[in-house]
This record gives C-alpha cells, structure tokens and sequence, in this order.
C-alpha cells in the first residue's frame, strides 16, 4: 500500500501565505515526512539568505499527513555600514571591493560571501596561503548591522 503525500503548511502570525510565497517559494506537497521536514529547512535558509536571520520555526504541530510549522520570521536586517578595519585600500582595490555597496541596503550575505573570497583568494594567490578575513566590531541595532572587515595575512 502506497503511503500517502504529505501536506507542508507554514503559518505566522508576521506575514500572511501570500507573502510567504513570495518571499521563498515551497513545495507545499512532499512524499513524505522527512522530505516534508527537508523542505522547512530549505525555507529557513532561503530566508535567512534574504537577510531574515532570526527566522526559526516555534513549533511543529502534525495531524494525519498534514505537517503544520509555526514560522517566527523577525525583521530583515539592512547594512548599516560595513566599513574599512585594517585592509589596504589598494587591495580593496584589487579585488573590486566597494564601502558604498555594504551602506544603507539589504544585508546580501552572498555578497559579503563573495567579497571575503575574493579577497581571500588575490591574497592565496600572491603569496599568503594562510591569510584570513574577518568581520569584526559588530553592532545590531534597529534592525541594521554595522561591522568592520579585518584581514591577516597568515
């Protein structure tokens, strides 16, 4: 006997389905439990990544094959500032780096991603293997994130 699909549905109290749909898509119908509990963590990642760090799921409630998650989604931060902490300015330069890319807009965590690596890898590649960039002198306020980038070259 075949096992019958399950049924993904998220709920808030912050946004209503329509606006969930839009923030992260979801395959709402799943094979199966676990595939069902594999698609709520999708959702929490996609939301994270679109600067909702604090989104959690409260509680989980099943009946039958119908999976209910309780969505706590929080704000979504914006940079304040991501300012200069001891990086030359022509290896900023170099790399393609831009302050005014990280002031006053959505928190983008791939892009920060991408900037650290870039970063990383010029310096990987003109002679620091063991080189590190970092984030440091965080500040969360208001829902804006300030922070300072460091690096060492290792």
């Amino acid at each position: 006997m075949a096992q019958a699909p399950w049924q993904l549905c998220i709920v808030s109290d912050e946004v209503d389905s329509l606006g969930l749909a839009r923030l992260c898509d979801y395959q709402s119908r799943q094979p199966d439990s676990l595939s069902a509990i594999v698609e709520l963590r999708a959702v929490l990642q996609k939301l994270q990544a679109q600067a909702y760090l604090s989104a959690s799921i409260d509680s989980l409630e099943r009946k039958d094959s119908l999976l209910y998650a309780h969505l706590y989604l929080g704000e979504q931060l914006s940079w304040a500032r991501l300012r200069n902490g001891n990086v030359p300015a022509s290896l900023l330069r170099q790399t393609g780096f831009r302050e005014k890319s990280f002031r006053d807009r959505p928190l983008d965590l791939a892009q920060l991603r991408q900037a650290q690596e870039g970063l990383l890898e010029f310096l990987e590649n003109h002679g620091y293997p063991f080189a590190q960039v970092w984030l440091d002198s965080l500040d969360a306020s208001q829902g804006q994130l300030a922070a300072a980038l460091y690096h060492e070259t290792g």
